[in-house]
């Protein structure tokens, strides 16, 4: 994906780490994108690299974040043939999470997926963009 994202956007810098690792200066980054990367995450990681993201963020960048939304902690599920523990939270406790980092919901958007795997049950996807205070 950061591969993809550098040919579509050369003047651009992306970045692939753990983001529980990594660090970066304050107000460095004008977007940060997390796509379903939470799902795995512990809650109290997840509340502290949220906090970390919006330090990250300049006045007025954004955060795009992906979800499952889901009130589950360590739920085995199969995924692309690799049983791993889900955790996640409610669409409700997750935006209460990015604004507790300092962070303004800007907009939600949730949609309905439907794999096709024959298999596979629909799951919601929810989308929040996000900003951290311009001043």
């Amino acid at each position: 994906m950061v591969d993809l994202a550098t040919a579509n956007v050369p003047g651009a810098r992306f970045v692939r780490a753990d983001v529980r690792e990594w660090t970066s200066p304050p107000e460095s980054w004008d977007a940060v994108c997390a796509y379903f990367s939470f799902l795995q995450m512990p809650r109290a990681d997840t509340e502290a690299v949220l906090g970390a993201i919006a330090s990250w963020l300049v006045p007025g960048g954004y955060l795009s974040f992906v979800t499952v939304p889901m009130d589950v902690e360590n739920v085995p599920v199969e995924f692309l043939g690799h049983r791993v523990e889900l955790i996640s939270f409610s669409a409700e406790a997750i935006e209460a999470t990015i604004v507790r980092a300092g962070l303004r919901v800007v907009s939600t958007h949730s949609e309905l997926f439907e794999p096709h795997e024959p298999d596979a049950a629909p799951e919601e996807h929810l989308l929040i963009t996000a900003r951290r205070s311009a001043a």
